[in-house]
């Protein structure tokens, strides 16, 4: 896939099942984290919705994607301009979010100048720790819905994803034991 001048190459476990399949025996294994390894229709979505404006709004803002599976959707983000944080479950951060951030970024983002100069606020700064991917920058974070935000941010890493400006999320809730947890998190 092509974002302006950048390549994505993605795993995903409806295409690369044998590579990334390494989740089932871990804690937070559940059929719900199961499907953080497939690319779904809200994230084509997603990145219609990127393209046709969307990407121009969050451009050079933190953006959190909260359930981000492959990534694809944040990674685009990212590739469009944005700083993004992107969230799953442990299994799946560890499992396969960061193979797709170290397969298609670069670098650190602070020596790279992707931080763009000085920024305006804590909202246009890149998350720590960040990549750079095209004009924008992107790193990963455990985050479980039912657990306290508060409780997984790690002081060090000075990445709290309540600092985002924006949420971006695609077909997350879609069991009833995951809407209240979902909408605590984004509430917190």
């Amino acid at each position: 896939m092509e974002v302006g001048e950048v390549r994505l190459d993605l795993f995903r476990e409806n295409e690369n099942f044998a590579e990334v399949a390494g989740c089932f025996f871990e804690e937070d294994f559940s059929p719900a984290a199961q499907t953080g390894f497939y690319l779904w229709d809200g994230c084509i979505e997603l990145l219609h919705q990127l393209n046709g404006g969307l990407g121009e709004v969050i451009r050079g803002a933190r953006v959190v994607e909260l359930g981000t599976g492959t990534g694809l959707g944040g990674l685009v983000a990212s590739a469009m301009g944005a700083h993004v944080l992107l969230t799953d479950l442990p299994s799946v951060v560890n499992d396969i979010t960061k193979k797709n951030v170290d397969e298609n970024s670069s670098g650190d983002a602070e020596s790279s100048g992707a931080a763009g100069g000085e920024a305006k606020s804590e909202w246009e700064q890149p998350w720590a720790g960040a990549r750079t991917l095209g004009k924008g920058t992107v790193t990963t974070m455990p985050l479980d819905w039912f657990k306290p935000v508060e409780s997984q941010v790690d002081p060090a890493s000075l990445n709290d994803p309540r600092a985002a400006k924006y949420i971006i999320t695609t077909e997350c809730v879609w069991l009833l034991e995951l809407v209240e947890p979902f909408v605590s998190t984004v509430v917190e």
